[in-house]
């Protein structure tokens, strides 16, 4: 009985620091309108954080090619903190489960281009302030020429001479019933010429029996 109580009491004093010592585990979600623009267009984003449980604080850095710009950037209200020189960094008293908001932003570019969009020393802290090291996503962003979003012409022609082809097809002469086709009119043409023949043989003979009387 004591070996069995003792067991027991070991398992649980090794069990407590487990749960002492548990990491929270999250990501940073950047979603934006879009990814490819013509230049000069602006792209709408946002970055949440989404984490398994409560978190008190988020810091990270912003880390984008030359050739980006990163305009009008607004943090929501229910954090401080604020977002300076790339670097966001926001703490609350109140613990913000799943996925919460983190920073509103504008992207731009002169320039035509990929452009590669990443985030670097991400932290998340626990609802007690224990800091633990978040993974760092990649974006993409693609900007491209005016003559590149227009459509291409030659795409446009084809479309335009395959649709007139569709076209004819679709007029084409159909033989049926109600409409018969050079077929039929033969046909019929060949019954009119027979029995013409036949009535103009029909009153030769007649003709000659006549004679004979």
């Amino acid at each position: 009985m004591k070996k069995l109580f003792y067991l027991l009491f070991l398992g649980l004093v090794l069990t407590l620091p487990i749960k002492a010592y548990a990491v929270i585990r999250g990501e940073l979600i950047l979603e934006c309108d879009s990814y490819t623009k013509k230049i000069g267009e602006s792209i709408s984003c946002v970055l949440y954080s989404n984490a398994d449980e409560g978190i008190s604080a988020v810091e990270t850095t912003l880390n984008y090619d030359n050739g980006l710009t990163l305009s009008n950037p607004v943090v929501p209200s229910i954090w401080q903190g604020d977002y300076e020189n790339n670097s966001l960094l926001l703490y609350t008293d109140v613990n913000k489960p799943l996925k919460s908001e983190l920073l509103r932003f504008n992207i731009t570019s002169s320039t035509k281009g990929t452009y590669s969009f990443t985030f670097k020393d991400t932290y998340f802290s626990d609802s007690s302030f224990n800091r633990v090291q978040i993974a760092n996503p990649n974006y993409t962003f693609k900007f491209i020429s005016e003559e590149e979003s227009k459509p291409n012409d030659d795409a446009i022609i084809a479309v335009v001479v395959d649709d007139k082809n569709s076209t004819n097809n679709d007029n084409k002469y159909v033989e049926t019933e109600e409409n018969p086709g050079t077929g039929a009119f033969i046909s019929i043409s060949l019954l009119v010429v027979l029995s013409t023949l036949s009535v103009i043989i029909y009153f030769k003979t007649k003709r000659k029996k006549l004679y004979k009387l």
